[in-house]
């Protein structure tokens, strides 16, 4: 594995800054990579599958902000769910001369071509929170630990609906994944899955619509309008003059969004359990209110943190793994797969984060007291990242 080597120390800008202005300064931490060399080249690209979730744009801009602190210059393009329209973007950083490409794929198996070109010129790859197939040039993945996140949406719906004492009750769900072309829907999937297999197999869960496969429960780009439509088609065919279903798995916030929109308009009041996933400031609202039972958060800053250390290691010519988590002293969980994910061309090594379950009850303890999060004087609560 090749990387492009820069010259010119990044520490050299920020100590010409400090001797202009008289200040002392701060030492590099012995436990922390040094800035990497930097050529007059020096441009980081960070693509984006869209503008149209929120959580996207908070990620970008944490990346953009940890970049330009170290000295980088930035360009960040959004693809509008379009993998054609993100091709071509990352052809053109290529060819302004970026020296690092951070990607979160619209369909992970649709850039495999210019991923080539970026290998031929030497350019480091990381996968950004989504995964990417078909490709020598994926040096490393970083993401939250997505089966877990699965796993946090079931178990609240083992725990609220008593499914583990259920003595002959039976309960009825609907399940909803996110696109079958973005990695983390499957891990998601099959996290949830792990934990509610049982329950449907013996008959406590039933599924009334009879969707169960990724395949027929799939929300395309995890289109809340698309989830709207599909909930509300299964709400009319099967559950007409019949309570609402008792729990729908939504595998994030936008496809809990556009569920909740479909039960508000058969039912207007409803106690269904419905999960997410990214603690987006509407769906936050609608815990608070009980529209939305939880929501799994995945710190931005976190993993923008997580990837800026992991691609700093790279362009200093290093190979990171966990030695590089214990340097950096964080103060969130993350953990190093080194046996990677298959992405048909090679294993990619994996930086993976703790998620963490919110609801009515943790949101201050886990989001506004921790700091990431604000409430204001009405109680409404917003994540600061």
């Amino acid at each position: 594995m090749k990387y492009r080597m820069i010259s010119i120390l990044c520490a050299v800008s920020a100590a010409a800054v400090c001797a202009c202005s008289g200040g002392e300064i701060e030492p590099i931490e012995e436990n922390r990579p040094p800035e990497p060399e930097r050529s007059v080249t020096r441009l980081v690209g960070i693509s984006m599958p869209n503008r149209a979730q929120e959580r996207w744009e908070r990620d970008a801009g944490l990346l953009e902000e940890n970049f330009r602190k170290g000295g980088f210059d930035v360009k960040v393009e959004y693809s509008s769910d379009d993998p054609a329209i993100q091709s071509e973007s990352l052809r053109s950083m290529i060819d302004e001369g970026a020296i690092m490409l951070v990607i979160s794929a619209v369909d992970m198996d649709s850039l495999s071509e210019v991923l080539d070109i970026a290998d031929e010129k030497d350019i480091p790859v990381v996968a950004y929170d989504r995964f990417l197939m078909g490709s020598d040039a994926v040096d490393y993945y970083v993401s939250y630990d997505n089966e877990a996140v699965g796993r946090l949406q079931a178990q609240c719906i083992v725990d609220k609906l008593g499914l583990e004492d259920a003595e002959g009750r039976h309960f009825t769900l609907e399940i909803f994944s996110g696109d079958i072309s973005d990695l983390n829907a499957e891990s998601v999937y099959k996290g949830a899955m792990s934990v509610l297999d049982n329950y449907i197999d013996s008959g406590v869960l039933q599924i009334p619509s009879g969707r169960r496969s990724p395949e027929d429960t799939m929300i395309k780009n995890w289109d809340a309008d698309t989830a709207r439509n599909s909930l509300q088609g299964i709400l009319s065919a099967y559950y007409e003059g019949k309570d609402a279903p008792d729990a729908v798995l939504c595998p994030n916030d936008t496809v809990a969004s556009g569920a909740v929109a479909a039960l508000e308009n058969t039912y207007g009041s409803f106690d269904t359990i419905v999960t997410g996933q990214d603690a987006d400031e509407e769906n936050l609202a609608m815990i608070k209110d009980g529209r939305q039972t939880m929501t799994v958060y995945k710190s931005s800053r976190n993993e923008a943190a997580a990837a800026y250390e992991l691609c700093i290691s790279v362009l200093n010519d290093q190979k990171p793994d966990e030695k590089m988590i214990e340097a950096a002293g964080w103060d969130f969980e993350c953990y190093y797969n080194g046996e990677g994910y298959d992405n048909g061309r090679k294993d990619v090594p994996a930086f993976l984060l703790r998620p963490v379950s919110i609801n009515s009850d943790n949101i201050e303890s886990e989001l506004v007291e921790k700091g990431h999060a604000e409430m204001d004087d009405s109680g409404n609560v917003r994540t600061v990242e």
